[in-house]
């Protein structure tokens, strides 16, 4: 008996089924998404390459190093001698900043002498003459005088800052 397997065997293969992975469409969904992301990609290195970064002002920078300072007075956190090691730096550096002064590695009595030669402002170079023979009488005096006075040289840091600021810019 001879069987006709054409018709019994093929019948189930009529119908010829290709997976979505495999289709037209597909490929260029994939491919359309791939530059998609691509371009996204470049997009955001771009913006972040010539993001413009904002520049801390001089006074901002000073007022923030201050304000950091005087936390760490109240909370006791730092020495006396630390205080106004920091506290010259602070002033140092604002003074470089803001003017360009170039006052690093000076002693006091230089940068005084620096800044009296270059008509800074007489009422704040007095105030800095006596923020700096302040630092010279904390060696030798007792717990509750050098508190009075750190937090009298603070403000007087905070003032120099205040009245260096440009007359155009307001301070938060």
């Amino acid at each position: 008996m001879q069987v006709d397997m054409s018709k019994d065997l093929f019948s189930i293969y009529e119908f010829w089924h290709t997976p979505f992975w495999q289709t037209t469409w597909f490929y260029v969904l994939v491919i359309t998404g791939i530059i998609l992301l691509f371009i996204f990609i470049i997009w955001v290195l771009i913006k972040k390459y010539f993001k413009k970064k904002k520049k801390e002002t001089a006074w901002a920078c000073a007022t923030r190093e201050l304000q950091a300072l005087k936390k760490l007075v109240w909370d006791n956190k730092i020495s006396p001698q630390g205080f106004y090691l920091s506290l010259t730096k602070i002033v140092k550096s604002y003074l470089f900043n803001r003017y360009g002064y170039k006052l690093f590695g000076q002693t006091d009595q230089e940068v005084l002498l620096f800044l009296e030669k270059n008509k800074f402002n007489p009422e704040l170079l007095e105030s800095m003459k006596e923020m700096f023979d302040s630092m010279q009488l904390i060696k030798f005096a007792n717990e509750s005088t050098v508190k009075e006075v750190i937090e009298k040289d603070l403000a007087k840091s905070f003032d120099l800052v205040q009245k260096t600021v440009p007359k155009d810019v307001v301070l938060k």
